[in-house]
C-alpha cells in the first residue's frame, strides 16, 4: 500500500485525493471478495489448494 500511495502521489497532481480513494476502495473490495473465498477453499479443499490459489492469483 505504501508503494502504491507513492506512485499515486507522483502520477496525479490535481485529483490526488480521488486517486487515493479509488486505490483504497480497490484494496478493500479485493479483501472483501478474496478473503471469504480463500477461507471457504481452505475449509473444503485444504490449505494446499488455498495456498496454490493465492500463488496463482
Amino acid at each position: 500500500m505504501i508503494i502504491d500511495s507513492a506512485l499515486v502521489n507522483r502520477w496525479f497532481q490535481k485529483r490526488r485525493g480521488l486517486a487515493l480513494g479509488i486505490l483504497g476502495a480497490a484494496f478493500s473490495s479485493g479483501q472483501l471478495i478474496f478473503t471469504p473465498n480463500i477461507m471457504s477453499l481452505n475449509s473444503h479443499q485444504g490449505w494446499r489448494d488455498a495456498t496454490l490459489f493465492i500463488v496463482l492469483f
